[in-house]
């Protein structure tokens, strides 16, 4: 007499098989929506940055230096951002997006002037400024970025859900500078 459940633990390895490749699969798409996402709110980031960039003419041309205003960089900052990103006053989503709430974690403005450089930095809510005398080394951004003109630095994170469920906070770095031609 034949057994008539010949094969049994081959179809028991295919299925395994695939159910593995389709989790795989699953996971690589989620990975890659997390990254997609991550180019979109860099673009965002940029523009915010971009629109922050702004020298203060007056300054220019009183003195013929180049500097940005920190308030005016900030306030642009902010409010480009909140633009772009269709956020709340408290930096919430509409619903429907796959982030969470923006946390803005640094936002710093370089005036660098001859060989003076003037720092305004704005970090998980709190403003500092500073300014220091003579650059004796190459002054560098927290992202390791070298820093040789006036430039608007920006760290923004996030939440991020991809459709799988897959959760990811997500750091986005962007900055700006202004050039002077002589």
């Amino acid at each position: 007499m034949e057994d008539k459940c010949k094969g049994g633990i081959e179809y028991l390895s295919a299925i395994m098989l695939i159910s593995l490749a389709g989790i795989v699969l699953m996971y690589i798409i989620s990975y890659k929506e997390i990254k997609q996402y991550q180019y979109s709110v860099k673009d965002n980031l940029d523009s915010a940055c971009l629109a922050a960039a702004c020298a203060d003419l007056s300054v220019y041309e009183n003195e013929a230096r180049v500097e940005i205003n920190y308030q005016n960089a900030k306030d642009n900052f902010f409010d480009t951002l909140m633009q772009n990103m269709k956020l709340e006053d408290d930096f919430t989503v509409p619903e429907g997006e796959i982030y969470d709430k923006i946390t803005v974690h640094r936002f710093i403005v370089y005036n660098i002037s001859g060989d003076m450089i003037e720092m305004h930095d704005y970090k998980d809510g709190s403003n500092y400024s500073y300014s220091s005398g003579v650059i004796n080394a190459t002054p560098l951004m927290p992202n390791g970025e070298r820093i040789d003109n006036c430039t608007v630095y920006a760290d923004i994170g996030m939440e991020v859900h991809s459709f799988a469920g897959i959760n990811k906070y997500v750091h986005v770095i962007s900055s700006a500078d202004i050039v002077e031609n002589r």
